[in-house]
């Protein structure tokens, strides 16, 4: 059995070096995942899922666990998972105990999805501004991350004259454009503020 766990782990490591490479994800990350990983070999959670499926999804609980923003479909695209499968299985671990269900920080977001479609730092500035307003005022629990980082990214675009698509910018966030709209709508009608039309 220690033989088999610790085949497993190395497979799973050098699964995670690849990976980590590939989607520029530090040393500190990649070791949160291989504990992860490990401890759910302990749990044996191999009995229920399988190990490339495991990794993937330790390395997304320590992507959430340690504040470095990567999308959960950036993950998935980079392997043979789908992003449904990922989800599945990052919720088998929190099930488990082994990761503590985090909060995403959408603050995190906004450079990430900005750098895609070449906004503004004057934009991304704002849409800053916009979201800290937003913490300041409790109003963003409950909401989706990425979806309110987006609709933040929106609204600041308008208010300094870039022309950015909705459907753009949903898709650099990996939502849909229901989701923004209803962000951005959401935020302006919290934070009082006024479309410039």
């Amino acid at each position: 059995m220690s033989k088999q766990r610790d085949k497993n782990l190395a497979s799973s490591i050098r699964e995670l070096e690849s990976l980590c490479d590939k989607l520029y994800i530090p040393q500190s990350v990649k070791e949160k995942a291989i504990s992860i990983y490990s401890s759910a070999l302990d749990k044996g959670l191999l009995r229920r899922s399988s190990s490339v499926k495991l990794t993937y999804a330790a390395l997304y609980a320590a992507c959430r666990h340690m504040d470095f923003p990567r999308f959960i479909s950036e993950i998935a695209e980079a392997g043979p998972l789908s992003r449904e499968e990922l989800q599945r299985n990052y919720r088998l671990l929190v099930r488990e105990g082994l990761v503590e269900p985090k909060a995403q920080d959408p603050l995190l977001y906004i450079p990430r999805i900005a750098e895609k479609l070449g906004i503004s730092m004057k934009a991304q500035e704002l849409a800053i501004r916009y979201l800290k307003k937003a913490k300041e005022k409790h109003i963003l629990p409950g909401k989706s991350p990425l979806a309110l980082a987006a609709g933040a990214l929106y609204l600041a675009c308008i208010e300094c004259g870039e022309k950015k698509l909705q459907r753009d910018i949903a898709k650099a966030a990996c939502v849909s454009e229901v989701s923004i709209r209803n962000s951005y709508k959401y935020l302006m009608k919290k934070l009082d503020w006024s479309l410039p039309w």
